[in-house]
């Protein structure tokens, strides 16, 4: 018996060198954050331990890159950590915000002296299990049930072993989640009087969330300069010109389902509500401009400007009443019946009638905003009458390592990929954040620098996508390289291995020399810049803030490439990746048919044989691709442009030839 318990505590006792979280499926790996904790601390090459200095008469502490989100979901946080070297100092663990100076903000537990402290008063009558050196303790966070609580897992001191079974066991109390802050993340203190340097050692971090019946606005969804409330229940958007979306986090495949949503601001009338088609494919930006995304293929939406309708990026003949905002809040409810095949749309309590037919699941509720001007919508409710388990919700979390429902669909497409910037491929002064998602570089940092993400591209359709928050001195630049990579002692960006987009006046810089024609600047903070390597094709693509800016860098030979990120000039810059994806296969809802076709034949306009022959053309024009391409420009015979945008002594967007004349087709 006493075999079987001892094997019982064992599975509870983790190696040191065991990973912080599951691996699998890409789940998060958690450790220190080094840049929101204390400074002077130590910490390990893996970032999980994190040692403090002795003889000090102030705490400090150290924060984990884990932390939990306030919101209509229940969500639980569970930290095992080991004390070591202990003697003489004043531990505390718990959980709080990295930024806070007020102890009112902090749930503590005093692990040296016992005690436990919420929103800065200790709790009374409660008394924590002893704890010496090489315990390991779990602490945890339960927000759905609103509970703490703290236990020695397994003990390693003496003092332990001698104390009572009801010391080691598990201690728990309520609190009220609503005193929490917006977020909360797990906490290490440390005040060490003697000339020991104490330390805690991670071993496992877990984090699990489970939805309640509300539905939220899915923040993995959201495209485009949106802001998501904390409760994720509101987006907005300032005065930015740019395509945005957001879904709401239910999949619905059959039944009867009915949201409200709240328009608080809609200045410009420029909101589109409605659904899309499941899955999403974000990125399908080609073939529309700024103003445009509610002509987006996967789309069926009413336009608050006129009550025009929109479906598959065409417009209905019918229309509905407008929305008519006149700055008041309006609301508006959707009643989806997918026996049916219906969404009919009712404002403010009248019915406006059935706005589309046809319908054919799976989609999504999903809100749309176009054009530079402030918008605000609020989720009020969700209600769904459908047999259980036949509808999805895409924020299904268990973080440990289960897919998303929306994974599993398009996984035939989708490749999941474990990214982030590559340590061992750096160049120059700059920093990784622990993560591994954010690089930067500060004010001493001098020189040519650049960081590699981990990925090699080389067949299929690659999409990412990086936010700016700092670019002093507009020197960022963002493409791809090949391998082994040229850095030169001039400028980073006449390197002859790179492909590259620079922040400053949006200019263009391949094989070492600057191309003649330019793309949006975006080095203010806050900027979205997605990339779109298309090696079926060999394009690649730029869009900023949603606003496709057409195709850089074109007739990319098939060989492989590592998206790059680059800084030059001493001033501080910061970048973040969002995301990382790989299409081996282009998805056929995924971008409007852009392809480079050789040789394919022309009904032509008095071209002759020699001409052409060996015409090179894509179906839609590469700058507005709202017209199908029906020139040939001469010299190189590419067919790429409309008549509107193909001009006699500029340069082909694709080859960078002079234009020398132009030859209509039909």
């Amino acid at each position: 018996m006493g075999n079987e318990q001892s094997k019982e505590k064992e599975k509870h006792v983790f190696s040191t060198h065991e990973l912080v979280f599951n691996q699998l499926n890409e789940a998060p790996v958690y450790c220190f954050d080094q840049n929101v904790s204390s400074e002077g601390l130590a910490f390990s090459h893996s970032n999980l331990k994190v040692r403090f200095p002795s003889r000090q008469d102030q705490f400090q502490v150290a924060y984990l890159n884990a932390y939990l989100q306030l919101g209509h979901v229940d969500q639980t946080l569970s930290v095992r950590a080991r004390l070591e070297d202990s003697v003489g100092s004043i531990a505390v663990i718990g959980f709080g915000e990295s930024n806070t100076r007020s102890h009112s903000d902090l749930y503590l537990f005093d692990v040296t002296q016992r005690k436990v402290y919420l929103c800065g008063d200790e709790v009374p009558n409660v008394r924590l299990p002893v704890c010496g050196d090489g315990d390991i303790i779990q602490f945890q966070v339960d927000i759905g049930r609103g509970r703490l609580s703290y236990q020695i897992i397994n003990s390693a001191s003496s003092k332990q072993e001698s104390a009572t079974a009801g010391d080691r066991s598990l201690v728990t109390f309520k609190f009220d989640s609503a005193d929490l802050p917006h977020s909360v993340r797990p906490l290490f203190g440390m005040r060490s009087t003697s000339v020991t340097e104490p330390s805690f050692h991670v071993l496992e971090v877990s984090r699990e969330l489970s939805l309640t019946d509300k539905a939220l606005f899915d923040k993995e969804s959201i495209y485009g300069p949106v802001t998501l409330s904390n409760d994720c229940l509101n987006i907005s958007r300032q005065d930015i010109k740019s395509n945005c979306c957001a879904l709401i986090d239910k999949v619905l495949r059959e039944g009867t389902h009915r949201w409200k949503i709240r328009i608080l601001k809609d200045v410009g009338a420029s909101t589109c509500l409605g659904i899309a088609k499941h899955p999403f494919y974000v990125p399908n930006m080609y073939g529309m401009s700024s103003q445009h995304m509610y002509l987006h293929s996967q789309l069926m939406v009413w336009r608050s400007y006129g009550g025009s309708l929109y479906s598959s990026g065409s417009k209905l003949s019918h229309e509905l009443r407008p929305l008519d905002y006149d700055d008041k809040p309006v609301t508006v409810e959707f009643l989806l019946d997918l026996t049916a095949g219906t969404l009919e749309i009712i404002r403010e309590g009248v019915s406006l009638g059935i706005a589309f037919k046809g319908i054919k699941p799976p989609v999504q509720p999903v809100v749309v905003f176009y054009a530079g001007c402030e918008k605000e919508v609020q989720l009020v409710s969700f209600h769904s009458n459908a047999p259980s388990g036949n509808n999805d919700d895409p924020i299904l979390l268990k973080q440990s390592g289960s897919k998303r429902s929306s994974d599993r669909v398009t996984k035939k497409h989708k490749k999941r990929i474990s990214y982030a910037f590559d340590r061992s491929m750096t160049y120059g002064s700059l920093l990784i954040s622990p993560d591994g998602m954010t690089v930067e570089r500060r004010q001493s940092h001098i020189g040519n620098a650049y960081c590699l993400i981990n990925q090699t591209c080389s067949t299929g359709v690659y999409n990412w996508s990086f936010k700016i928050n700092e670019d002093q001195g507009a020197s960022i630049c963002l493409g791809i390289t090949t391998e082994p990579v040229e850095v030169t002692n001039d400028a980073i960006y006449e390197s002859k291995s790179m492909y590259l987009y620079r922040s400053y006046m949006g200019k263009l810089y391949y094989n070492g020399r600057e191309l003649r024609k330019e793309f949006e600047e975006f080095w203010m903070p806050g900027t979205i810049v997605e990339l779109i390597l298309d090696l079926v094709n060999g394009v690649l693509q730029i869009l900023v803030n949603g606003i496709n800016q057409g195709v850089c860098f074109g007739n990319l030979e098939a060989k492989a490439y590592r998206p790059i990120v680059c800084f030059y000039a001493a001033m501080p810059k910061s970048i973040t990746l969002l995301k990382f994806e790989h299409f081996p296969s282009e998805p056929k809802a995924m971008f409007v048919p852009n392809n480079l076709n050789q040789g394919m034949p022309f009904q032509s306009n008095g071209l002759s044989e020699d001409i052409e022959k060996g015409i090179q053309r894509t179906d839609r024009c590469m700058v507005c691709s709202a017209i199908d391409g029906n020139v040939v420009i001469l010299p190189c015979k590419h067919a790429v442009y409309c008549a509107a945008h193909a001009v006699v002594g500029e340069y082909c967007i694709v080859c960078e030839r002079r234009i020398e004349s132009i030859v209509n087709v039909f």
